[in-house]
């Protein structure tokens, strides 16, 4: 198994995932074959049961604060996040414009500052 192939790969293929795909290069995908493996094993492992897979009834279960932040040009829709607001009680959503999947990358003052207020706000003495 190449693992530069294999890293060069993912750097493709998390491209799309960026509203700036340029800022990929930021993105630290540093694969060993080990890890390579590691996450090809867990893929197997784990793909039967993903099709069937729906968390959205147990949410509600959650009682401690959650913190969602959600790019609005992110894969992955907008409405999964707003069903996981709605179900987790008392939960922020914080949607940060002109960004992806990976907000910590592609707006890192947003996403920290989003993060660190959070917490603040959260935090037991």
């Amino acid at each position: 198994m190449e693992s530069q192939a294999i890293t060069s790969y993912f750097q493709v293929s998390e491209k799309v995932k960026f509203f700036d795909p340029d800022l990929i290069s930021r993105m630290k995908i540093d694969l060993d074959e080990d890890k390579i493996g590691k996450l090809m094993w867990v893929g197997q492992l784990m793909n039967p049961y993903l099709a069937e897979y729906d968390i959205a009834e147990d949410l509600s279960a959650i009682t401690c604060p959650t913190l969602i932040i959600h790019g609005d040009y992110d894969t992955i829709p907008l409405e999964s996040a707003e069903i996981i607001h709605h179900r987790i009680n008392g939960s922020t959503l914080v949607v940060v414009k002109d960004c992806g999947h990976f907000p910590f990358i592609e707006a890192p003052e947003i996403f920290f500052q989003e993060v660190i207020s959070f917490m603040g706000e959260n935090t037991r003495h």
